[in-house]
């Protein structure tokens, strides 16, 4: 996957043109009320994501966005450049991708051709677009998937869902976008569970596999503890929901009788023993293969499961009085000091907002994205806004973030990753 290495915007505001080195890590874009700095990045997201109702919308004639490989030195790059239409439809824009700078262009051909009509009843109606200009936006959000991952977070847009209807204010509609959250969040908590699902599985298999194996090294029986193999099987029987309670004294008896053949073999090498005997020293080899096979699996399932780990021991940093429990089939929950659990949508406007931020960041995966958002200071406690940037970049350190902002307290410590909206359009 690729990070935005340029940005170029020709025509913005009709007659000014930006040209912005990003940074591969963090970058601010600040500004007064009305410098440009909300278009500018809504400009960025919309090309982006091939979002031309967004993109109908925005003043500017061409955009150009140069990318660079995370791992590598190709250098693609995506134009979209804005086509006059006919009166009364909306604007046409031309996609030109190259996968490369040296790259063969590719060309779609995207617009909305949306109609205005004078009746109040067919006010909202659009004339249905050709099935290539359909295809052709298929074809370009599949290029553009294939070279970026982008996530965007705007406050703007809330408010724009706000003011088509009435019946949906600021709250209702971060309510809406944590529900959304929550619900993706639940199916993540279900793909990390069918890893560690799949991880046991083969365990099982394993143990069975045991079964039929040989030991090449019988003498490891002067080396392993006996209480570090015992409590391996016991981690065993309960994972597996065994009672270790009921089969205590089975346990304790064969491990009793394992270590005093050990001293045995200590004592005396060459000491004959009993087939019994023979019986119970293979059994603890199998089971110490076991365990050190089982303890091998708790570790790749720990690192299955730390990117939740990671998000809830951050939030949990942040959160006063309150901690984040995610249950087994993904719910999250807010247990506070007196113990009373709460949903997602029973915390404040600020706890909602920064549990938004942060699960956009544990859905990026960890992988290679483009983190894009608008005044992300908004509800924030000014203690949260400090620790916000360098919290998401801890839930996913491949993460390129970009914010426009008002908040000196989010730049923080990265005053060299800002850019003035002034000094841009200067």
């Amino acid at each position: 996957m690729n990070r935005i290495e340029k940005i170029e915007v020709f025509g913005f505001w009709g007659d000014r043109t930006i040209e912005l080195q990003v940074h591969p890590d963090v970058n601010f874009l600040i500004g007064m009320n009305g410098s440009g700095k909300t278009t500018f990045i809504r400009l960025v997201s919309a090309a982006l994501t091939a979002d031309i109702s967004e993109l109908n919308r925005l003043p500017f004639e061409s955009i150009k966005i140069t990318l660079k490989n995370f791992s590598g030195l190709k250098k693609p790059s995506i134009v979209v450049e804005k086509v006059l239409a006919p009166p009364r439809y909306s604007a046409l824009f031309r996609y030109s991708i190259r996968n490369s700078s040296r790259g063969k262009v590719a060309e779609y051909h995207l617009g909305e051709h949306e109609q205005r009509f004078t009746t109040r009843r067919a006010r909202h109606l659009r004339r249905p677009s050709s099935m290539r200009q359909r295809e052709d936006y298929r074809d370009v959000s599949a290029h553009l998937n294939s070279l970026i991952n982008i996530s965007w977070l705007s406050i703007h847009r809330s408010r724009l869902v706000a003011e088509r209807n009435e019946d949906i204010n600021y709250d209702s509609s971060v309510d809406i976008r944590l529900n959304k959250l929550v619900n993706q969040i639940i199916r993540y908590h279900s793909e990390l569970s069918q890893q560690s699902s799949k991880l046991l599985e083969d365990f099982q298999k394993e143990i069975f596999l045991s079964l039929l194996k040989g030991y090449d090294n019988v003498t490891s029986i002067f080396t392993f503890e006996i209480e570090e193999i015992r409590s391996a099987l016991v981690e065993i029987f309960l994972q597996f929901s065994i009672s270790e309670r009921s089969d205590q004294e089975i346990i304790n008896r064969h491990f009793d009788k394992a270590s005093s053949i050990r001293e045995k073999l200590l004592e005396n090498s060459k000491v004959t023993l009993s087939t019994n005997e023979i019986s119970t020293l293979f059994s603890t080899l199998r089971i110490k293969t076991i365990g050190e096979k089982w303890r091998a699996l708790e570790e790749e399932r720990k690192e299955i499961f730390s990117p939740i780990r990671i998000f809830r021991e951050t939030i949990d940093t942040l959160y006063q009085r309150k901690q984040i429990q995610i249950s087994e089939e993904g719910e999250l929950i807010a247990i506070t000091t007196t113990n009373k659990r709460l949903k997602p949508m029973d915390l404040s406007s600020g706890e909602k907002q920064l549990l938004i931020f942060l699960g956009e960041a544990l859905l990026q995966r960890r992988q290679p994205q483009i983190y894009i958002a608008d005044e992300p200071e908004l509800s924030l406690h000014v203690a949260w806004q400090e620790q916000l940037v360098r919290k998401l970049r801890a839930i996913n350190p491949n993460a390129q973030v970009l914010f426009a902002t008002h908040s000196p307290d989010i730049v923080g410590p990265y005053n060299d990753k800002v850019f003035e909206m002034g000094d841009l359009l200067n």
